[in-house]
């Protein structure tokens, strides 16, 4: 629904007519002639301004319309939900998405309802997980946040209650989960984004095959952790419907759609002239208050304003509204100045007012009372929310971010205490609409928090973020996490070693998304920063040897003794209790293996097994373990491979039995090797089925080694079929793991009869290894 502000706007909005002109031509063509349009500039250049006439243009033509932004829009969720309510008031309807979102709160609301009437049971899981709790730093953090985790449990049960949970591992609240949830819904509760993003994409077409649909996408800039997602939707979207992105720089979809230049028509904003400031000038000042500006006060504007339009408007409302006209003795730091400026400007009585707003990213009545320590708001709430900078949001009311950043920024160098007050309230308010949120909304929630602990002491809160960003990590929601950073990735931070944290996370996702060259970049990154700190060296040496033990680094001349090294120069800077060292046993027996010191091997995977039991972390012991299974499994030691497994299993088996089902898929070609080829098809569809959710690289596996067991089965025609259908569907991942698909493919060709072609694919695994 267009609001007063958009009609205003477009009786003032000066300029960018050839822009406003192309973006009418795209939308009323019978077909596109490109299906995105992309916006960029600077700060304040009037980027926002322009999609907002745009979507007053599709209003009036009757074509639906949404716009959604990065400042209301901190995940995927949050974007297409936005999308989908601005285009339901235009007639689209969305019956796929309502209902998986119908489905989704009532999940969400299942789960509140049984933390409240099971907390004997769940407080009986937590505890058979409590070493878990000690060895995590991040244990409390769930029990004041574990909404934001898992929505509804710890905040629908409160108190010590919601610490004892916090106790559990990932598995462990599966476990607990399915108990009353089928493995779909937890499927979707655990990561709404990916089915809801499916299906609003689904209703989308639908509805695009009768008329012109438009999506707008505005403060781009601050979704960088979205990135391939947008790319993603900008590729796959139906091609009747119009794309417009808006941000301060160029999206970077090269990754997910490399040719997504020659679908896009990109235009560059820039600043204002002095004869099109003018007229703006005129216009908005006839708006504001009508008539004609003093000509006097109309040059001293243009030259403070430097050709910026928001700083034009906002110019104009502080003459009109506060009398203040002594412009030309501003600096030229154009926007920190005008906060000065505009502060000196206005009552004494609605500074503070000020302060309290440019402290949050967002306010409302009730944000205002907390951080002012003032019963009654509504006088200054009403004299914000027409105050220069001040626009509309989802959440409530919010200063233009670069205001809001340099009236922050202002008040911590001139007056550190107020500021530190400010943000500890904020912070307290936000904790404690935590405890009372129910599901929905804890996410939102938890990052205000966050961002204002990091604003009271940066050190303590980018521990916050650690805690966080592991339990994430922990409880696999890489949804979540991604949601995170990209809300840190726009914190504007004072010391190195926060950003140098912040970068090795950044890393961790890329490993995640299986881009390990670009994570390895990362890493080197953080290593030869001067100033790197002990504990953040160890940890990304041992993430970045993780890496490096991939096969074809171990291939290179002297590769091996350079991992080894790394791997002892992390051990030898960390903490003797630090969980990261039994990773790195790990990583070096795996080093030791490759070299075919199988001895070596075996004696760190013991260690690495006896450190983690020592601390009390028995699914860690468990992957320790699974690197044995690994071992003998190439080995052909059958009877070693499946006690380790079982020594492994029997670590998990009473943490949750749906991560025994993903351990058995995992191995289920070891099962091949070892002639149980029933077994192995078993376990090998188990893990296609929860591999669905998890990417291609993990798809591709799971086809490629149930092909395997089907064909020693002399099931052909299935195997074939699955081979395929893993390198047509998944050949950008195909390098990764080649030479053993190769090998795969021959063997159940030998097995056929089909000896010239076996003969083929064996000698290409041979050459690819």
């Amino acid at each position: 629904m267009s609001t007063n502000l958009d009609h205003d706007l477009q009786s003032y909005f000066t300029d960018m007519e050839h822009l406003r002109g192309l973006f009418q031509q795209y939308v009323a063509a019978p077909a596109l002639p490109k299906r995105i349009m992309v916006f960029h500039g600077v700060g304040g250049v009037g980027k926002s301004s322009l999609l907002r006439m745009f979507r007053l243009h599709c209003k009036s033509e009757k074509i639906p319309v949404a716009l959604a932004s990065g400042d209301d829009a901190k995940s995927a969720l949050d974007v297409v939900t936005h999308w989908t309510e601005d285009l339901k008031a235009d007639g689209i309807k969305f019956p796929s998405f309502s209902k998986t979102l119908e489905a989704y709160r009532a999940i969400q609301a299942k789960v509140d309802d049984q933390a409240r009437k099971n907390q004997n049971r769940v407080v009986d899981i937590a505890s058979k997980a409590a070493s878990k709790t000690a060895e995590s730093a991040g244990g409390a953090l769930l029990g004041a946040a574990i909404g934001s985790v898992i929505p509804g449990i710890g905040t629908a049960i409160g108190g010590a209650l919601g610490g004892v949970v916090s106790g559990m591992g990932a598995d462990a609240l599966t476990d607990w989960l399915r108990g009353f949830l089928t493995k779909p819904d937890i499927d979707l509760l655990l990561d709404p984004a990916k089915k809801l993003s499916a299906d609003f994409m689904e209703d989308v077409a639908k509805a695009a095959e009768k008329k012109r649909l438009v999506l707008l996408l505005d403060t781009f800039e601050q979704m960088s952790a979205l990135e391939d997602w947008t790319g993603e939707i900008a590729q796959k979207i139906h091609p009747n419907v119009l794309f417009v992105l808006a941000g301060r720089k160029l999206p970077d979809w090269n990754r997910v759609w490399a040719g997504w230049m020659m679908n896009a028509q990109v235009e560059e904003l820039k600043p204002m002239t002095e004869e099109i400031m003018r007229q703006l000038i005129q216009r908005y000042y006839a708006t504001m208050r009508g008539g004609e500006p003093d000509p006097v006060q109309v040059e001293a504007i243009i030259r403070f304003a430097r050709g910026l339009p928001m700083v034009v408007t906002s110019a104009v409302q502080l003459w009109v509204k506060y009398g203040v006209e002594d412009f030309q003795s501003v600096k030229a730091e154009i926007v920190a100045n005008l906060v000065d400026r505009l502060m000196e400007g206005v009552p004494d009585t609605l500074i503070p007012a000020l302060e309290a707003a440019a402290a949050v990213r967002w306010f409302d009545q009730p944000i205002l009372r907390a951080v002012l320590q003032k019963e009654d708001v509504r006088d200054v709430y009403n004299e914000l929310r027409r105050f220069p900078f001040v626009r509309t949001r989802v959440e409530g009311l919010a200063l233009h971010d670069s205001v809001r950043e340099m009236m922050d920024e202002n008040l911590r160098v001139q007056d550190s205490e107020r500021h530190a007050e400010l943000h500890e309230r904020a912070a307290v308010y936000f904790e404690k609409r935590l405890e009372k949120v129910v599901s929905e909304g804890a996410d939102r929630l938890l990052l205000e928090r966050l961002y204002h602990h990091v604003l009271v002491d940066e050190e303590a809160g980018i521990k916050l973020f650690q805690e966080i960003a592991d339990e994430f990590i922990r409880y696999r929601l890489v949804s979540r996490f991604r949601t995170l950073l990209n809300d840190v990735g726009n914190y504007h931070l004072q010391n190195m070693d926060s950003t140098l944290w912040i970068m090795y996370y950044k890393a961790n996702l890329l490993y995640t998304d299986v881009r390990y060259e670009e994570a390895e970049s990362v890493y080197s990154m953080i290593l030869a920063n001067k100033d790197v700190k002990q504990k953040l060296k160890a940890y990304t040496l041992a993430d970045l040897a993780r890496i490096k033990s991939r096969t074809r680094y171990m291939n290179k001349e002297g590769g091996i003794e350079s991992l080894l090294s790394m791997i002892q120069q992390s051990n030898d800077l960390l903490d003797q209790h630090d969980l990261k060292r039994g990773f790195n046993f790990i990583n070096m027996g795996g080093a030791y293996w490759r070299i075919s010191q199988d001895e070596k091997a075996i004696e760190y995977f013991r260690k690495a097994v006896n450190f983690f039991e020592q601390h009390g972390s028995k699914n860690e012991a468990a992957n320790a373990y699974f690197a044995m299974v690994k071992m003998y499994a190439v080995r052909g030691e059958w009877n070693n491979m499946f006690v380790s497994q079982s020594n492994g299993l029997e670590k998990i088996s009473e943490m949750d039995r749906s991560f025994e089902d993903d351990i058995r898929g995992n191995w289920a070609v070891a099962w091949s090797w070892a002639g149980r080829y029933c077994e192995s098809a078993i376990n090998a569809r188990s893990k296609l089925e929860t591999n669905k959710k998890l990417g291609e690289v993990a798809l591709f596996s799971a086809l490629r080694d149930l092909g395997f067991a089907l064909g020693m089965q002399n099931k052909f025609s299935d195997a074939y079929t699955l081979f395929s259908e893993a390198v047509q569907n998944y050949h950008n991942v195909l390098h990764l793991d080649d030479a053993n698909t190769l090998c795969f493919w021959g063997a159940v060709l030998l097995k056929q009869g089909n000896y010239e072609k076996a003969e083929e694919f064996l000698n290409q695994s041979t050459s690819a290894h």
